[in-house]
């Protein structure tokens, strides 16, 4: 019989009791940047102090590129790797919502509108894209019942079966609080997504609802992909103005990587950062604008200050009528995405930086081809083939010479726009643009990770 009072029988009660309740005292994270077309994750403990994050090595740690592997797909493998220790949060800083610029709007939304109201929102943007449907604008009268409604949401249901939200622009001046609350009641009962207008004589306002609500369906994409690998219990927190925050609008999301980047400005003690990574290069400063020129319209909203760089990573090189290279006007090329990686036929700005892109851990990882002969060689067979097939011999450029060219217009663009303040160049492709700028005075480059500084933004937010 052992003595309870025996430094045997402490250290048998001590380690029995630390094995059982060691679950409990860690916290298990994902930390996620899902970008537009790449998302980078890994696994993490909450509970752990902050100094730790820089050695520990993360339990599950991937990237994807997302036109060959979904987000639901990476999430799934993140669980099964960590099959002992359930995901309980999930902080999510992206720019994915950006793959909705170049698309309009509403397309399952139905908007509720007195008559003659009709497309009010577009009256000062009429050459912008259109964030709701015309066939699925309803028009009603103060005096809408029930049946009425019920009749004119069957008649929208043959226009399109899948309409699960609803806009409604519906004035106090012209409705009673008793035939608003009908309105809605009924919506409501049909299982309908309700938005409301603060100001439906504010088109600003008008606007900012119906792209909250255009923008649900993909918001609600990325929720369902990662509670379907983790569980219906999973909090996600997603990178809002300073803060991580469970709640939020649509919009926000718009703005979360440009904010998560002004909070590491902010820390850092810096004002301007160049980012510079495969899918966009831009620069973000401290201050704020306080409208946002949208694809669909003006609308209030403040933000980071964002200039853009005239070209993407993404765009195509290609040569035009008169046998002169040119940079493509289209929209980014996603899919099939850059020859790296392993299925294009297009030739991208990308492309031109494929030596530098094998040698980054994290592209490395998205594009595992990269560092395969064949690929490399039918980059270069595609730059020969774009060489020759320019004909103003005096202007005939090589894949050399793109490159060249490239870090050459990126540093003209940073001289000409720095102001001489604290500003770092980061991101995955910041070294390659900052090589010829190691002695200009204020500006340094850093090794900018997104994973490290969610995490380390997470663990700061915990009371």
């Amino acid at each position: 019989m052992i003595d309870p009072s025996s430094q045997s029988f402490y250290h048998t009660w001590y380690n029995k009791r630390k094995y059982e309740f060691s679950p409990l005292m860690t916290h298990t994270a994902i930390a996620l940047y899902l970008g537009e077309s790449y998302a980078t994750t890994c696994a993490f403990d909450l509970l752990n102090p902050k100094s730790s994050v820089k050695d520990s090595q993360p339990a599950f740690e991937k990237s994807v590129y997302l036109p060959q592997t979904s987000l639901k797909s990476l999430m799934a493998q993140a669980a099964a790797a960590l099959p002992d220790t359930p995901v309980k949060s999930v902080f999510v800083v992206t720019r994915y919502m950006d793959r909705l610029k170049s698309f309009r709007l509403g397309g399952s939304v139905i908007q509720v509108v007195p008559e003659g109201f009709e497309n009010s929102y577009s009256l000062t943007n009429t050459q912008q894209q259109s964030l709701a449907a015309p066939a699925l604008i309803l028009p009603i009268q103060p005096s809408a019942t029930e049946e009425s409604l019920a009749a004119d949401l069957a008649r929208l249901k043959k226009v399109n079966s899948e309409i699960n939200k609803v806009v409604f622009q519906l004035p106090e001046t012209l409705f009673t609080q008793k035939q608003i609350h009908t309105i809605k009641s009924f919506f409501e009962k049909e299982n309908f997504k309700l938005f409301s207008i603060p100001n439906p004589f504010d088109f600003e306002s008008v606007r900012k609802t119906l792209l909250n609500a255009g923008s649900e369906g993909t918001k609600e994409e990325i929720l369902s992909d990662i509670k379907d690998a983790f569980g219906p219990e999973t909090k996600i927190h997603f990178w809002i103005g300073d803060q991580f925050s469970e709640t939020f609008e649509n919009i926000d999301l718009y703005f979360s990587s440009q904010c998560f980047i002004k909070n590491y400005l902010k820390r850092s003690k810096l004002e301007q950062a160049y980012y510079f990574d495969l899918e966009n290069w831009n620069s973000i400063a401290l201050e704020d604008e306080n409208q946002w020129q949208s694809p669909w319209g003006t609308i209030n909203y403040p933000h980071p200050k964002c200039e853009e760089f005239t070209m993407s990573p993404y765009c195509e090189l290609t040569v035009n009528s008169i046998g002169q290279l040119i940079i493509s006007k289209a929209p980014p090329q996603f899919e099939p995405g850059p020859i790296v990686a392993g299925r294009s036929v297009k030739t991208l700005i990308l492309d031109a930086l494929s030596e530098e892109l094998k040698d980054n851990k994290l592209i490395a990882s998205l594009f595992p081809q990269l560092a395969t002969e064949s690929i490399q060689q039918k980059v270069n067979n595609q730059f020969q083939i774009l060489q020759k097939a320019q004909t103003l011999d005096d202007i005939r450029l090589s894949k050399l010479d793109i490159k060249n060219w490239l870090r050459f217009s990126v540093t003209t663009w940073i001289l000409q726009s720095f102001q001489s303040r604290p500003t770092q160049i980061i991101g995955d492709l910041g070294s390659f643009f900052s090589k010829d700028l190691k002695k200009t005075p204020k500006l340094s480059a850093s090794n900018f990770s997104w994973t490290h500084e969610i995490m380390l933004q997470a663990k700061g937010s915990q009371p």
